[in-house]
């Protein structure tokens, strides 16, 4: 079991597995199953974040890179737009913080 667990992308081992299932694993579990669920929601909402902020970025590269490339926006407008993409980025990933209260 821990040579599949090690070669898995996710693995989980209950709680009550041998020590070497344990290391091997990426998470481990208690005795009743409502850990895998909360442990899959995270991953849901990580992928989700990871979505937003990829289209954050993706906006800011299509909407802002070519108006200062053409000159219509001076090129502190254009960096401080990527201040304000960054930080909008960073801020949407401090919400998975709050999945942990």
């Amino acid at each position: 079991d821990a040579a599949a667990l090690k070669r898995s992308y996710a693995s989980l081992s209950p709680a009550g597995a041998i020590d070497l299932s344990k290391n091997a694993a990426d998470a481990i579990f208690p005795f009743d199953l409502s850990a895998v669920v909360e442990i899959i929601n995270v991953a849901k909402f990580s992928r989700n974040l990871i979505t937003q902020n990829f289209t954050i970025s993706l906006l800011y590269n299509i909407m802002c890179v070519p108006l200062a490339v053409f000159g219509i926006v001076t090129p502190l407008v254009a960096a401080i737009a990527m201040g304000c993409s960054s930080l909008a980025v960073i801020l949407n990933a401090l919400r998975l913080k709050k999945i942990r209260e």
